[in-house]
C-alpha cells in the first residue's frame, strides 16, 4: 500500500476542512457584521436621520355597513362582518404635505382608494396573472394633494380567500418615510433573508468544490438548499419585496412555489443524517412535495385554482415531516444510534420551537408574516449543522489514519512473516532441488519430488494471503508480457497431477489445439488461476475424475479469449451458500469441508484476478455431484501459430532429471550477501553448475569488506539483515570513492514480497530483484541479463 500517497490524502482532507470551516465561520462574522451595519443604515436612511419627519399611522376608522350603517373598526385588523367587500373610511389630516401619500397593505385583495368620493386608486389582479386571478399582496400607494387635507379617506377592499376582512395598516406620509416606516418594522427580516441567503450561497458553493475537487461529501449540502430555498421564500413573500421586485405577482408565485417544495431539502438532509434508515417514509414526502407543487402550480397558471388555496396541504406536509423527524429521532434515542446526529437534533428541535413561535407571532400580529423567528431558529440549525459536520469530518479523517496505521501494522507484519516463512521454504525448496539434481536413485527422486510438492503448496499458501493483501490495498497490478500458452498449461497440469494421481483421481484434458502459441498477458497469474482452480476440484473431490478443458475465440477488438474450464465429480455446492463462494477466508459449507486444508484465499483471488483482466467467471454446481468452473480472460495475441498437443510434451515430475544449466561462466564472480547461512548454501549450490565464483557474506559489514578488496560482475544482496540492512549496505557502497563495486550491480535477493517490494528496491538504487525462494530457471535469467556477454558461454 503506497502509505504516502495515503497519509497525504488524509491531511489534505483534514486541511480541506479546516480551510473549509474557517473560510464558512470568517464569512458568517463578516456577513453579521455587514447585515448590522446595513439594518443600521436603511432604517437611518429611511427614517428620521435623513428625511426630515416620518409617516404616520392613520386612525378613527369607521366600517360601512351593507345597510348603510357605520361602526367603529381596528386597523390593522378584521372587518366585524368577514364580507368579501369591505369598506372603511376616516378623516384625512388637517394639513398635507408636498409629496405626500397614503399607503394601505393589500394582503392579497383587490383594492379601491377614494379621497372625497374621487376613485384616486385601484388594484387589482393584472387581466394575465400567473396567479390565476388572485393579486399578489402589497403596499397601495395613493398621492395627496393639499386640498385633499380633512377630507374623507375610503377604502374598499374586495376577495373571496383566506385574506376576506384583513385590514392592513394606513400610513400617510412621504414615500420614503412610508418605506422607512415599513422596514423599521418588517426590514429586519428582509435583511436576514439576504443574511441567510448570501450564507447558504457560500456554504453551498464551499461544499461543491470539495465534492468535485477532493470527492468529499457533506450531507450538509442538504441543509445549504434547504437554506437557500428558505431565503429565497422569505425575499420573495416580503411585503417589502416591491422595492427591489419589478413584478409582485411573479414574485408571490414564486414564494409558494418554493413553499410547497421545501420540506423536500429538509427531509434529504434528516434521511442522510439517520443513514438512510427511514427513506421510505422520507422519499414519500418528497413525492408528495413535488407532485403538489406541479399540481398547484398548474392550476394556478390555467386559472383553475388559485395557488393561495394550496396554503393547508403543504402546511400538512411540513407538519407531518417535522412530526415524523422528531418521532424517528426518538426512536434512534431509545436505540441508541442517536449519538451521530444528537446536536443537529437539539438545532433541529429549537428551529422547530422558533416555528412554533413564528405561528404565534403570525397569529397575534393577524397580518403580515416577519419570519424573524423562523430565520434564527433555521440560523441555530445551520450553526449546530456546521458545528457537527466539522467534528464528524474531523473524527473520520481521524479513524481513517487510525485505519492507515493498522493497516501500515498490518503490512508490516505481513511482510516480517513473509520474510520469516519464506526463508525456510527457502532453504528447504533449495536443498531439495540439490537432491534431485544429484541423486540418482530413483526412491530418492520420488521422496524429492513430494517434498518439492508439499513445499510448493505451502509457497502457494503464502502467497495467496500476501496476494490477497495486495489486492486489498488496491496496488495489485498485472504484468503482460508474451508467453508460451502450451508452457504455463503443462507447467499447471504437471503441478497438479500428483495430487490428483495420490488421490486415485483420474484427470481428463480436452485442450484445443488451436489456441495460438504465444499469448500476451500475465502468465504468474494465469497459471495462478489454473492451479488454483484445480487444487480447488482436486480438493474437494474424493473419488471420480478431474476434467480440465482449454478452447478460445478471437474477439471483434483482434484479441484472443481465452476460456478455462475445471471441472469435477466431488461433493459440490449448495445453493444457498453460492453467494459467499468468492468472500475471502470463507468456504461454504465449513462444516462439511472443515477438515480439508486450505485458507479459503483461492477462489477469492481468482475472482480478483479475473476482474483486474477484464474477464468473467461462472459457476454451476449440484450438491453431491460436483461442480464446474468456468473462466473467460482476454489475451493479446502474439504468435498466431497453434500451439499444438499439450499432452504430448507431459513429463511427471516424479521422473525428474538432473538437468544442465542454460549456461556457463567460469570467468564470472559473483558476491551473495545474507545473515543465514542455509540459504548462502542454497544459493553456491544452485549456481554449482553454473561454473560461477561465488563469494559469500554474513553480514553487510562483511560485504562492504570484500566489495572494497574484490571486483564482482554482480552482487546478490539480502535486505533484512542486523545493521547496516541491505538498502544502507548499497548506499554505502554507492558512495565510498574507492569502492571497486560502486557501479556492479546489485540485485535485492530477499524474502520480503509485499506489494510495492519491487518498486520500493529500485527506488533505492538496486538493479533488480528476486523473491525468495527464488526459482533456478528465473535466477539464471537474471544472470544472463546482467552478466557480461564475453564470459557467458552457452551450455553443451
Amino acid at each position: 500500500m503506497n502509505t504516502d500517497a495515503s497519509q497525504n490524502r488524509i491531511t489534505r482532507s483534514e486541511e480541506c476542512i479546516t480551510v473549509a470551516a474557517r473560510t464558512v465561520t470568517a464569512l458568517f462574522i463578516v456577513l453579521t457584521f455587514a447585515f448590522t451595519f446595513l439594518s443600521v443604515f436603511v432604517v437611518a436612511e429611511r427614517g428620521g436621520v435623513w428625511n426630515s419627519g416620518s409617516a404616520r399611522r392613520l386612525r378613527n376608522f369607521r366600517e360601512v355597513l351593507p345597510d348603510g350603517r357605520s361602526v367603529p373598526v381596528e386597523v390593522p385588523g378584521s372587518s366585524t362582518v368577514k364580507d368579501s367587500h369591505v369598506v372603511i373610511v376616516t378623516k384625512l389630516p388637517y394639513t398635507i404635505q408636498p409629496d405626500e401619500a397614503v399607503s394601505t397593505r393589500s394582503s392579497q385583495q383587490e383594492v379601491k382608494v377614494y379621497i372625497n368620493d374621487e376613485l384616486r386608486t385601484e388594484y387589482k389582479a393584472p387581466d394575465e396573472s400567473l396567479l390565476g386571478g388572485v393579486p399578489a399582496s402589497t403596499y397601495v400607494f395613493t398621492k395627496l394633494k393639499p386640498e385633499d387635507a380633512s377630507g374623507v379617506l375610503r377604502i374598499e377592499t374586495d376577495c373571496n380567500n383566506i385574506y376576506t376582512g384583513t385590514l392592513g395598516e394606513v400610513v400617510i406620509g412621504t414615500e420614503g418615510q412610508i418605506w422607512a416606516y415599513y422596514m423599521s418594522k418588517e426590514g429586519v427580516s428582509l435583511l436576514l433573508g439576504v443574511f441567510l441567503l448570501l450564507l447558504s450561497a457560500v456554504t453551498l458553493v464551499t461544499v461543491l468544490i470539495l465534492r468535485v475537487m477532493y470527492k468529499m461529501k457533506f450531507s450538509i449540502i442538504y441543509l445549504a438548499y434547504a437554506m437557500v430555498a428558505t431565503s429565497l421564500w422569505i425575499i420573495m413573500d416580503h411585503m417589502c419585496r416591491q422595492m427591489f421586485v419589478p413584478d409582485v405577482e411573479a414574485a408571490a408565485f414564486c414564494a409558494f412555489a418554493i413553499t410547497s417544495i421545501l420540506p423536500i431539502p429538509f427531509a434529504l438532509y434528516m434521511n442522510e443524517l439517520q443513514g438512510r434508515r427511514y427513506h421510505l417514509f422520507y422519499n414519500g414526502i418528497c413525492l408528495l412535495s413535488a407532485i403538489s407543487a406541479v399540481s398547484w402550480a398548474v392550476l394556478d397558471i390555467t386559472g383553475i385554482q388559485p395557488y393561495i388555496d394550496s396554503l393547508i396541504p403543504m402546511n400538512v406536509a411540513i407538519v407531518l415531516m417535522i412530526a415524523f423527524v422528531i418521532f424517528t429521532m426518538s426512536y434512534d434515542l431509545i436505540k441508541k444510534r442517536f449519538e451521530s446526529y444528537q446536536s443537529i437534533a437539539v438545532g433541529f428541535i429549537v428551529f422547530v420551537l422558533f416555528g412554533v413561535a413564528e405561528i404565534f407571532v403570525e397569529f397575534r400580529a393577524q397580518y403580515g408574516f416577519s419570519k424573524v423567528f423562523l430565520t434564527i431558529g433555521l440560523l441555530i440549525l445551520f450553526v449546530t449543522s456546521l458545528y457537527s459536520t466539522i467534528v464528524n469530518g474531523m473524527r473520520s479523517e481521524q479513524e481513517k489514519r487510525e485505519a492507515l496505521a493498522a493497516n501500515n501494522a498490518k503490512s508490516m507484519f505481513l511482510a516480517s512473516m513473509s520474510h520469516e516463512i519464506r526463508t525456510p521454504i527457502n532453504s528447504i525448496l533449495g536443498m531439495n532441488e540439490m537432491i534431485m539434481r544429484e541423486s540418482t536413485e530413483k526412491k530418492i527422486q520420488e521422496y524429492a519430488a513430494d517434498i518439492d510438492s508439499a513445499g510448493n503448496i505451502l509457497l502457494s499458501t503464502v502467497n495467496d494471503i500476501l496476494d490477497y493483501s495486495k489486492m486489498e490495498s488496491g496496488k495489485f497490478t498485472l504484468s503482460p508480457a508474451p508467453y508460451q500458452t502450451a508452457s504455463v498449461l503443462n507447467d499447471s497440469i504437471m503441478l497438479l497431477k500428483s495430487r490428483a494421481e495420490k488421490k486415485n483421481l483420474s484427470m481428463k484434458l480436452d485442450i484445443d489445439e488451436s489456441i495460438p502459441a504465444e499469448l500476451i498477458g500475465d502468465e504468474t497469474r494465469i497459471r495462478q488461476i489454473i492451479i488454483n482452480l484445480m487444487t480447488n476440484a482436486v480438493k474437494y473431490t474424493e473419488t471420480g475424475e478431474i476434467n480440465f478443458r482449454v478452447n478460445g475465440k478471437r474477439t471483434a477488438d483482434g484479441k484472443f479469449m481465452l476460456s478455462l474450464a475445471v471441472k469435477d465429480t466431488g461433493i459440490g455446492i449448495r445453493k444457498e451458500v453460492m453467494d459467499s463462494l468468492f468472500t475471502r477466508f470463507s468456504r461454504a459449507d465449513d462444516v462439511q469441508k472443515k477438515h480439508i486444508e486450505g485458507t479459503g484465499l483461492g477462489l477469492a483471488i481468482v475472482k480478483q484476478l479475473v476482474d483486474l483482466m477484464g474477464g468473467e467467471i461462472n459457476v454451476e454446481s449440484v450438491y453431491g455431484e460436483g461442480s464446474l468452473f468456468e473462466v473467460s480472460v482476454p489475451q493479446e495475441i502474439k504468435n498466431e501459430a497453434p500451439m499444438g498437443n499439450v499432452a504430448k510434451q507431459q513429463k511427471t515430475v516424479k521422473e525428474r532429471r538432473p538437468r544442465n544449466a542454460s549456461f556457463t561462466a567460469p570467468e564470472a564472480r559473483v558476491l551473495v550477501t545474507d545473515d543465514n547461512d542455509m540459504n548462502l548454501k542454497v544459493f553456491a549450490g544452485l549456481l554449482k553448475r553454473t561454473l560461477i565464483k561465488v563469494d559469500t557474506a554474513s553480514s553487510g559489514e562483511e560485504a562492504l569488506r570484500l566489495t572494497r578488496e574484490n571486483v564482482y560482475d554482480i552482487i546478490f544482496m539480502d535486505h533484512m539483515m542486523p545493521k547496516p540492512d541491505g538498502i544502507e549496505t548499497l548506499h554505502m557502497i554507492r558512495k565510498e570513492e574507492n569502492n571497486l563495486n560502486r557501479k556492479t550491480p546489485v540485485i535485492a535477493l530477499t524474502a520480503n514480497a509485499m506489494s510495492g517490494a519491487d518498486s520500493l528496491y529500485k527506488r533505492e538504487g538496486f538493479e533488480g530483484y528476486l523473491s525468495k525462494p527464488a526459482k533456478p530457471a528465473r535466477l539464471e535469467e537474471v544472470l544472463m541479463e546482467f552478466l557480461p556477454g564475453e564470459k557467458v558461454n552457452p551450455a553443451d
